[in-house]
């Protein structure tokens, strides 16, 4: 049943309240003078913490508030100074920035069990009349096997009626006459303010809490050409991810382009067959599993992708994939006088025109530069703004996936792009467990001396003297290019085997497990052992 609040009681509650409920002014959705009188003098008497989480509250007319609170705080303080506003309608919903889940007005508990925990971004979403009688109707109806109960109306007296009423009998609250102004539900998202505290890491956990059945299972049958290299049976979830991303991305027909600059492919055939649709769903799919994301897209169309002001004017030509289109915007961008601008009206004026720039005709030498910019959005963003539109869809379609990253963007691109930061030697290091032989033993001697010709190996890496990279050696190991935002499900380790003969590292990527030979001496010879192994080693599932 829906409970509302003092400052939310809006409807009318007859006696029998499972018969109907209504509001006593269809057309009104505001708090009324008295209402929002008494919910100021609330809001007044709660203090503030000096030490509370910061919750900075966006309004959908752009507005933002902000206020500190303290988890065991209860959840309608909160609601009492996010409705403080003079739009605020009865009853409304917030929606945490990294969450698809909105939060009621009319909820009880702390801020806690909410899973409002540290300094966060709440878009306060008002309510219109229509949709708050919805809510009370849908309300009604799960109550009608219980006609006798007493509605809920909060812990807190209501101002509005006296306290000598019954409970069953009619609340209603003062409205004026006014015509029903539709509220939007969508957030009016920021484009530049994100909460700094917030990692990819912490939006895919709740996301996986709040969409997620962990009591589920999916069996994945792969066709492989040729057998395992290993002896496993299965394939971690991180590791299937991370080999789904590179089939997206070479072989599903829907990207073109070198990884790192892909963009999306011009193909109606594709868009008929939703291709673009089960791409993004894939990916959205291999994100909410624990896989360390796509990292292909161009960061200019990410932006542009996540409504973000980019004017695309140093946008690098030699990443378009098409070489014929390269040598055309070559030619704007390189466009420096009036002799220029002619010659490029002449040749490629009626090309520029039709990619939605038709002040081609009357530029100027200064005017060039912003034509490259919108001749380049045309190209790779609104050229394809169909199946970009269809490949968000596909990662919608999983729990609205997109409007998360969409509003986190600076969080989700290192995740879609290439722009993330190269792995350290401390951050490597770090990853692994070494199993050690017993203390004391000859065996544990030698694997010591390993050890060491591997930490000279890492220094040298991270100082750039090796030919090896980080990145080379976590493949080899893990099956994965970097580490996935939640982590490896289990702790990479380091183990020992006897030396016979020559024969070279190997790994089991399935237990992520680097098998390291004992009584290495010099850190040469380790580094030629490992290269030769990297050099051999086709990648994961091929021999």
């Amino acid at each position: 049943m829906l409970k509302t609040n003092s400052f939310q009681t809006v409807t009318e509650l007859k006696s029998n309240p499972g018969t109907s409920s209504r509001v006593s002014n269809q057309h009104s959705h505001h708090l009324s003078g008295e209402a929002y009188i008494y919910l100021r003098a609330r809001v007044c008497q709660i203090v503030e913490p000096e030490q509370g989480i910061a919750i900075q509250f966006q309004y959908p007319d752009g507005t933002r508030k902000t206020r500190k609170f303290v988890e065991s705080q209860p959840i309608q303080d909160l609601f009492a100074f996010a409705g403080s506003d003079d739009m605020a309608s009865e009853v409304f919903r917030v929606q945490l920035s990294w969450s698809s889940n909105t939060i009621l007005s009319t909820v009880d508990g702390s801020l806690l069990d909410h899973e409002i925990s540290r300094p966060s971004t709440l878009y306060v979403l008002w309510m219109s009349g229509v949709q708050i009688q919805g809510l009370i109707a849908s309300s009604v109806e799960s109550s009608t096997d219980q006609p006798a109960a007493t509605p809920d109306l909060g812990s807190i007296p209501s101002p509005i009626h006296s306290s000598d009423q019954d409970v069953g009998e009619v609340y209603a609250l003062d409205s004026e006459d006014e015509e029903d102004v539709v509220m939007l539900t969508s957030p009016v998202y920021s484009n530049n303010e994100i909460d700094d505290d917030v990692t990819a890491a912490d939006i895919i956990r709740t996301f996986q809490r709040e969409n997620l059945n962990l009591e589920e299972r999916v069996i994945v049958v792969a066709r492989r050409r040729r057998i395992l290299h290993s002896a496993c049976t299965a394939l971690k979830t991180s590791y299937f991810a991370w080999l789904l991303m590179q089939e997206v991305q070479s072989s599903f027909g829907v990207f073109e382009g070198k990884t790192g600059q892909m963009f999306f492919n011009y193909d109606q055939v594709a868009v008929e067959t939703k291709r673009y649709y089960t791409a993004g769903k894939l990916i959205a799919w291999s994100l909410m599993h624990g896989g360390s994301g796509f990292k292909a897209l161009d960061s200019t169309l990410f932006k542009l992708m996540c409504g973000q002001a980019d004017s695309a004017e140093e946008f690098d030509w030699h990443n378009l994939p098409d070489g014929e289109i390269q040598d055309k915007v070559r030619q704007v961008f390189f466009c420096q006088t009036q002799e220029d601008v002619d010659g490029i009206v002449s040749s490629l004026g009626d090309w520029i025109a039709d990619c939605g720039v038709p002040g081609i005709y009357n530029a100027a030498p200064k005017d060039m530069r912003r034509i490259y910019g919108q001749v380049i959005k045309h190209y790779i963003y609104f050229r394809t703004a169909d199946m970009i539109a269809q490949f968000k869809d596909g990662m919608n379609s999983c729990g609205n996936l997109w409007e998360i990253v969409e509003r986190n963007w600076k969080v989700f691109l290192p995740l879609f792009t290439n722009e993330q930061k190269e792995l350290a030697r401390d951050e490597f290091r770090a990853l692994f467990k070494i199993c050690w032989s017993e203390e004391g033993s000859n065996l544990r001697e030698r694997e010591e001396d390993t050890i060491f010709c591997w930490e000279l190996l890492l220094n040298s890496i991270q100082e750039k003297q090796s030919t090896i990279t980080f990145k080379e050696m976590l493949v080899f190991i893990t099956g994965a290019d970097s580490i996935p935002p939640l982590g490896f499900p289990g702790e990479p380790r380091i183990e020992f085997y006897t030396q016979e003969n020559r024969r070279l590292p190997f790994a089991s990527t399935c237990g992520m497990v680097l098998f390291l030979p004992r009584g290495i001496q010099e850190e040469e010879e380790l580094t030629d052992l490992l290269n030769t192994a990297l050099k051999g080693y086709l990648g994961f599932g091929k021999i």
